[in-house]
């Protein structure tokens, strides 16, 4: 139930619930990012299988953009625990959480997107066909839901200004240049590092170490340096940030 998560494409959640459409049940499985409650994956069947979970996923992934070291949470339906599925997890280097059995509280931030759509959005007598499902579904997911609705974790805001404002805040790009001099012979050692670092505390070098006391944990890289900060009176220490924020 570790819900707070300090940046996108770092824990997914997954989850399929059921929309009465053209005379019968159908099932909506959709992928939340849980830094900002953004739904990045969707997908409708008339079979809650592994297909269905497996095109949700495929949608989240290319659409984020193949993210790294993401992880990937859910119950323990049979079509999360199939081994399609987890093949598909391998390929795509996601890592698998899944709930303690029969307890939906270890997967509530996705029962909270469902129950807003079933709320807020499907009708009570549900559609009469799968198109138009289809159609009003993706309306609501990307039309109110992730660009108008305001969301309590987000302190009031819509999950895409949220994580436009993430960007905003806490991409800045750090890269340090150290040429030293070393036996009387000057060697040039490059040291250089690209970090995700929030623009209002960067931190210290030390002797042993690179950008410490940073402020979440997520981006705390301690790197030791081959050479003896003591020797900067012979060396040349170049550094630089850039902020993509005005």
């Amino acid at each position: 139930r570790e819900f707070e998560v300090m940046r996108p494409n770092q824990v997914w959640c997954g989850d399929i619930t059921y929309v009465w459409t053209q005379g019968r049940w159908h099932y909506l499985a959709a992928v939340l990012d849980l830094c900002t409650r953004r739904v990045v994956g969707w997908a409708l069947s008339a079979k809650p299988d592994a297909d269905l979970v497996i095109r949700a996923l495929d949608m989240a992934y290319e659409q984020r953009g193949r993210p790294q070291q993401v992880m990937f949470h859910s119950d323990q339906g049979c079509h999360y625990t199939s081994q399609r599925y987890r093949q598909l997890l391998w390929r795509y280097q996601i890592k698998q959480s899944l709930s303690r059995r029969g307890n939906c509280w270890d997967n509530s931030p996705m029962e909270r997107f469902f129950r807003s759509l079933k709320t807020e959005w499907v009708p009570t007598i549900g559609y009469r066909s799968l198109m138009e499902a289809e159609s009003s579904i993706v309306n609501y997911i990307i039309g109110y839901y992730s660009q108008t609705r305001p969301h309590q974790h987000n302190q009031g805001m819509a999950p895409n200004q949220a994580e436009k404002q993430f960007w905003l805040e806490y991409k800045t790009v750090a890269s340090f240049t150290w040429p030293l001099q070393t036996g009387g012979q000057i060697g040039n050692y490059a040291f250089n590092m690209s970090l995700l670092l929030h623009c209002k505390c960067i931190g210290h070098v030390t002797q042993d170490t690179t950008f410490t006391k940073l402020p979440y944990p997520l981006f705390a890289v301690s790197s030791t340096i081959p050479m003896d900060v003591n020797e900067a009176a012979a060396s040349v220490i170049s550094f630089s940030v850039f902020t993509c924020s005005g």
